[in-house]
């Protein structure tokens, strides 16, 4: 169920409350902020454009090379081991962070240019 909040007002708890006030029980309500996960446009423009660049310049895949930059511009640490976020988990101001990350990179440390996703023909 999703309840809105603005100006300090709850609309939509009222349904919620009533839906559980007919019932008998324990419920677990879990209440998180709503997130914009990365859009399609965003990930047709990651694997179409910049992680085409780079596989076409390095040899390797795509695939090879989307694992290659998550773990360098994706991973932590905790304790004594390394962790690495997967890209679906990243919101879309996050993945335009991480792309901007991977056109940098590949400029100035290999040399290929990627253009941004308006200079690629694709809306984001």
């Amino acid at each position: 169920m999703i309840v809105v909040v603005e100006n300090g007002q709850i609309d939509g708890i009222d349904l919620l409350i009533d839906k559980l006030s007919n019932k008998d029980g324990v419920f677990f309500v879990d209440i998180r902020e709503s997130r914009n996960s990365r859009s399609l446009q965003q990930n047709r423009y990651y694997w179409g454009v910049v992680l085409k660049a780079l596989s076409d310049d390095t040899g390797y895949t795509a695939e090879e090379m989307h694992q290659l930059m998550a773990e360098k511009f994706l991973s932590y640490e905790k304790g004594e081991h390394v962790f690495v976020r997967s890209t679906t988990s990243l919101n879309t101001k996050e993945f335009e962070e991480y792309l901007s990350q991977i056109r940098l990179f590949a400029n100035t440390e290999l040399g290929i240019f990627i253009p941004e996703p308006n200079e690629a023909g694709f809306d984001l």
